[in-house]
């Protein structure tokens, strides 16, 4: 999951963010199912930058061995904010893990 400036306002983050910024309630469905590897659009603009100049083709991985649940990063964008946002987390049996 790609992050960074000028992510269009679909975007995991830049909702979370304008959720937060109304100081409206923020609902995470099945916080165990929500683990998410991000990466910034700068890393991924420079891998693909690295893989011309070089001229390597091929998949990469350029994500990070850390992945990050919704909870955690509401948390820190909370914060980052000074959000007065409640975090609820719910159960949806209809979401199933893939």
């Amino acid at each position: 999951s790609i992050y960074g400036f000028g992510l269009d306002k679909s975007k995991l983050i830049s909702k979370f963010i304008n959720i937060l910024q109304k100081n409206k309630v923020l609902e995470i469905f099945n916080f165990n199912k929500t683990k998410v590897n991000f990466i910034h659009a700068k890393d991924v603009a420079s891998a693909i930058y690295l893989s011309f100049k070089l001229k390597k083709k091929g998949i990469f991985n350029i994500g990070s061995k850390n992945c990050c649940h919704f909870l955690s990063l509401s948390k820190i964008l909370v914060k980052l904010i000074k959000s007065k946002s409640n975090i609820i987390l719910r159960e949806n049996k209809k979401i199933k893990r893939l």
